[in-house]
């Protein structure tokens, strides 16, 4: 589950892991689109949130093993940086 100053957020991600792979779906107040991320086993992450016709890369980085938090931009909004956070 994420927080955000996001206009859309609340947030949800379903995530998968598969060897270096990090897929699934994300889910706000208007849109559901996929997720991919390659994952190296560190601190930093960024994940892609695709729907289609657009999207957005959210930049992160765990604060412990069931927190993520850091930035994005979403183009669509002027490229406004949004804050955010994530927990399992």
């Amino acid at each position: 589950h994420g927080t955000s100053d996001y206009i859309n957020a609340p947030f949800t991600m379903d995530l998968q892991v598969r060897g270096r792979l990090v897929y699934g779906w994300y889910q706000d107040q208007e849109d559901r689109g996929s997720v991919d991320a390659d994952y190296d086993g560190g601190s930093d992450i960024r994940f892609h949130i695709y729907f289609g016709d657009t999207g957005f890369f959210m930049n992160g980085r765990f604060d412990s093993p069931d927190s993520i938090r850091g930035t994005f931009r979403v183009a669509a909004l002027g490229n406004r940086e949004f804050w955010f956070q994530m927990r399992r």
